[in-house]
């Protein structure tokens, strides 16, 4: 688990709050909200303000909600067959 769920997870915990709740604050739905938290996907800059207040978040972890997430482990040289002919092509 990444720092930044970390941190927000023991915000909510200490709280009390639901993700329902959490979530009222923002113009989302809870499941987008939950979404946005876990790092799958991004929160506008006031969304992630809102959020931010509401658990008490410093302003990097805020910032770190409007950023786009990284999906998948990068590991270079890529494992994979396919994906290795691709980085061997590229960096000759």
């Amino acid at each position: 688990m990444d720092k930044k769920l970390l941190i927000i997870i023991e915000a909510k915990r200490i709280k009390g709050l639901t993700w329902d709740e959490i979530a009222s604050v923002t113009e989302n739905s809870e499941r987008c909200v939950v979404i946005d938290l876990f790092g799958q996907t991004t929160m506008s800059h006031s969304e992630a303000e809102k959020v931010g207040n509401l658990l008490g978040l410093e302003k990097e972890t805020v910032d770190a909600l409007t950023q786009i997430p990284i999906r998948g482990t990068v590991v270079l040289p890529p494992t994979d067959p396919l994906l290795y002919r691709f980085y061997e092509a590229r960096n000759k």
